[in-house]
């Protein structure tokens, strides 16, 4: 059954609710009392998520309701799926009280999830929870449970609003959060929307007057001007009166809002859970025909008294006086200071931006004939596009039509220009270059032209095209489109332009226009992105040692398999054991003759190196390379800092490779097992306490490999006990060192601080220590017999402050960055991180989860068990600063990423 529902304000466009079986899941009610909850935002983190000190409470709520054999409601948002690196059960865990309570409640009662405009995937939840996972739930006494997000207008019938949809789709596809000023609710956002939106509004209108672009612009102004007031309930209110409602429908359930209370809406009876915050703790409770809104905390029930005061939406240009006098320029840059931080002030070309330079390239006065020639050779001193970084481009085709007039001549005639520019993003230059076809009658018939089009500061757009007319004279046009916030649409149509020779003499002059009606399609259609180059794997096997120490020749080889043997601590690792004169089993998963295979073949080895195909997740493919195997050293690890699929990316490859490694090793026999694990198993922080050592376990981590790291460490000790594996593990500090062919996050990380692509100091204390010494210490695990247990490794405890001095020590001439984020600041870093990696066409290297692991925290690490059991000793940490250096201006272009 369709219902239409024109929306709360007269512009805006219908709605459509299809209260069929394909959305509306129906169960009979049975006389059975419901309790319903929404808006919990597991996983979401204060201020805005769940407050940890009411988990008791919601807890003791949802068990004392399952004990009394009631339908459990969880009406949306219950699950925040903003959060980037983190799944449905992840999120529930933030709340293990909850958890627990839940999970009795399903072997008890019937426990509906209703699907809202916050949460993961409906298959995520399922996948992940196995709870009855529904878009509207319905029962026979005539109440529907429906979030309220689809009769919100704000979501669903303005142009704003579906566009916050659209983010929140890609959000969960990508695995990324991005801002979106609508959802941040602060008065700054909401201006620079008003005041953007204002002269948009108004630019349309002069374009193309009354009509459903203006409407819709309006819509989204009203209602961004609303829920700046706080009035965006009234919203959903007046959608739902003009709803055509089945018969059968009672009473409309909802969350969303976060108003809880009551309100009658024709016949239908509006109830609204609220949320659970600092402020709220609501639920509702349905027994029999009786309904109650109360706060869990403190005892208020919200009743119908609470939707008394709502008003009509907000008119927006009421609202637009009211939030101040400030010009539309001022309201953008204080919104990108304080998403971006002051530290890029200045310096564009650092911050990734698209252009630099003088204020005041283009002068207004260049439209003139007589200064065009000034403005051509000023656009030609314009440096080129950068191509270090591979860059991606943005093309697009622009059509312009108008007249021409030569000096002389009273007539004027037809002219037709059609461009096509291809942007270098990012780029350090101001300059795109044009190419195209000019059509001018009596001058040039469907001529080529070439030329560049220049971006100024003061927000000029310069055109410079070059043709030859039909008699072989060398022409070019100049002008210039001053685009102007307060008459935008103007100011992008009209392009004013002045014919000159080779010499520069001025010859006539032509008006342009962009006809928004004919060719906006077309320009829109011709937008494309043209993906980065890709980095083909580096062949050079030439660099710095990588042993860089004397290895003393066994007296026992071994046959030793290594598993992620074409990592950067892989290639270490079977260098080492050659040189110690073990015999090699190198697990890959490239396939024979692969440029990622090289490094490995260029060992010198004398026959006792074997690569051999093999994947950790695959049992079969791990017990053939095993067979006969003495010992293994298992290397291999899902490293990544960010990730779209976290769970086949970092988590799965890393415990479930363990396993099947360990598992393989124990059937086939193998005397030992050394296991690279990570100092993130012992923990991330060691503020007023000793430094961590192997006694440490670390609690819960936000990011996936640092949880996965402590989680694969937990399952290896315990198939050890029950197999009774010879285990030994080695738990690593943050590497750094040469020889990496291809990438990690760390070397990564550190190639773009040497390269000068990061703008600001990294906020974090980390322990550090060269891959060479990580190693060596794998090494001596093996051969010691002795050895046992866990061993941490660090050969330096540094902010990246104290490690980039020491790098200026070692090398004046590199570019490092200088500026701190302030503290206040520290927490936009991933934001600034994903811009940064989005214009520069490189990999994130701050996810929100890692920055929430590190941020503040104190990473000391004793490394004097593995000193005095192993008679580990790393190398000088200045050597290891200098090689790594070294490397990265040798090898830089030739990394690929992991």
């Amino acid at each position: 059954m369709t219902m239409g529902c024109p929306g709360a304000h007269p512009r805006v466009p219908p709605l459509e609710m299809f209260l069929d079986d394909g959305f509306t899941t129906k169960r009979p009610r049975g006389g059975r009392d419901i309790l319903a909850v929404s808006d919990l935002h597991l996983g979401a983190g204060e201020p805005s998520g769940f407050p940890r000190d009411l988990e008791p409470t919601l807890a003791a709520l949802l068990t004392t309701a399952a004990r009394s054999g009631s339908v459990i409601v969880l009406n949306g948002d219950v699950l925040d799926g903003g959060v980037a690196d983190l799944g449905p059960r992840a999120l529930l865990e933030t709340a293990p009280r909850v958890r627990d309570a839940l999970a009795r409640a399903v072997d008890e009662v019937d426990v509906f999830y209703v699907m809202g405009n916050h949460d993961p995937s409906r298959v995520e939840i399922e996948r992940a929870l196995g709870w009855t996972v529904v878009e509207r739930l319905a029962f026979d006494d005539g109440t529907l449970f429906t979030h309220g997000h689809e009769l919100d207008p704000g979501l669903r019938g303005t142009w704003l609003g579906r566009s916050a949809d659209v983010l929140h789709r890609v959000e969960r596809a990508l695995g990324e959060d991005f801002e979106f000023p609508v959802n941040e609710r602060s008065p700054l956002a909401a201006r620079a929307v008003a005041a953007a939106g204002y002269r948009a509004a108004m630019a349309v209108e002069r374009v193309m007057g009354d009509g459903p672009v203006r409407d819709a612009l309006e819509a989204s102004l009203t209602y961004v001007a609303s829920i700046e007031e706080q009035r965006d309930p009234s919203f959903v209110l007046a959608t739902l009166a003009r709803c055509d409602l089945p018969a059968w429908v009672r009473r409309v359930v909802c969350g969303h809002t976060h108003h809880p209370g009551r309100a009658a809406v024709g016949d239908v009876d509006y109830v609204n859970l609220g949320t659970w915050s600092r402020r709220l703790a609501t639920f509702a409770t349905f027994q029999g025909p009786e309904v109650i809104v109360r706060d869990a905390v403190t005892g208020r029930d919200h009743g119908f008294e609470a939707y008394e005061r709502w008003e009509q939406p907000v008119d927006w240009r009421a609202f637009r006086q009211r939030v101040g006098p400030k010009t539309e320029r001022q309201v953008l840059r204080e919104v990108a200071d304080r998403v971006l931080g002051s530290a890029f002030r200045g310096s564009p070309a650092r911050a990734g931006l698209a252009y630099a330079g003088p204020s005041s390239l283009v002068p207004q006065a260049a439209l003139r004939p007589e200064v065009a020639e000034p403005l051509a050779a000023a656009t030609k001193e314009e440096e080129e596009p950068s191509t270090e970084h591979r860059p991606a481009r943005l093309e697009l085709a622009e059509q312009m039509r108008g007249t021409l007039r030569l000096f002389g001549s009273k007539e004027s005639t037809p002219v037709h220009l059609d461009l096509e520019a291809a942007v270098t993003l990012p780029t350090r230059a101001r300059v795109a270059a044009l190419r195209g076809r000019i059509d001018a009658e009596g001058l040039a018939h469907a001529r080529p032209a070439t030329g560049t089009l220049t971006l100024a500061t003061d927000l000029c757009l310069t055109y410079e095209v070059h043709f030859e007319d039909d008699g072989g004279r060398a022409l070019r046009l100049v002008g210039t489109k001053a685009l102007r916030l307060t008459d935008l649409a103007a100011s992008f149509r009209e392009l004013p332009m002045a014919l000159l020779d080779a010499d520069g003499r001025a010859l006539g002059e032509a008006d342009l226009t962009f006809d928004f009606r004919a060719d906006l399609g077309a320009l829109i259609r011709s937008l494309r992105l043209v993906a980065p180059r890709a980095k083909e794997a580096v062949t050079t096997t030439q660099g710095i040692d990588p042993i860089a120490r004397t290895i003393a020749r066994t007296e026992r080889p071994r046959r030793v398999v290594v598993t992620g043997a074409t990592g950067h601590l892989g290639y270490h690792l079977v260098a080492q054991l050659l040189a110690a004169g073990h015999e090699v089993t190198a697990l890959v998963r490239s396939a024979p003759g692969s440029p990622r295979l090289a490094p490995l073949e260029a060992l010198e080895a004398g026959g006792r190196l074997r690569l051999a195909r093999a994947d950790v997740l695959s049992p079969a493919s791990l017990r053939g390379a095993l067979a006969g195997t003495s010992a293994v050293i298992h290397a291999a690890a899902g490293f990544h800092l960010a990730a779209r699929d976290p769970e086949a990316q970092i988590v799965r490859p890393t415990i479930e490779g363990t396993v099947a490694v360990l598992r393989a090793a124990a059937s086939a026999g193998v005397e030992r097992v050394v296991m690279t694990s990570s100092v993130a198993a012992l923990g991330l922080d060691a503020r007023g306490r000793e430094p961590l050592d192997d006694r440490d376990w670390a609690p819960r981590a936000r990011h996936p490999y640092h949880e996965a790291k402590r989680l694969a460490e937990r399952r290896a000790w315990a198939l050890a006990e029950e197999t009774g594996l010879d285990l030994v593990v080695i738990n690593p500090a943050s590497f750094l060192g040469p020889n990496f062919f291809v990438q990690t996050p760390m070397t990564r990380m550190l190639t773009e601080l040497v390269l000068g692509r990061i703008p600001v100091v990294p906020p974090f204390r980390l322990a550090w220590v060269d891959v060479r010494d990580v190693a060596h210490a794998h090494l001596l695990a093996l051969e010691n017999p002795a050895a046992k247990g866990r061993y941490p490794l660090s050969a330096r405890h540094a902010s990246f402050e104290e490690l980039l001095l020491q790098l200026a020590e070692i090398d004046p001439d590199l570019e490092l960055p200088r500026r701190r984020v302030p503290e206040p600041l520290a927490f936009l870093l991933p934001t600034v991180d994903r811009l940064r990696a989005s214009l520069l066409g490189t990999p994130a290297t701050l996810p929100t989860s890692l920055f929430d692991d590190l941020a503040g925290k104190d990473m000391r690490v004793s490394s004097e068990r593995a000193r005095a059991e192993l008679g580990w000793e790393p190398l000088p940490f200045d050597k290891s600063l200098a090689d790594t250096v070294q490397w990265i201006r040798d090898h830089h272009d030739d990394h690929v990423s992991t």
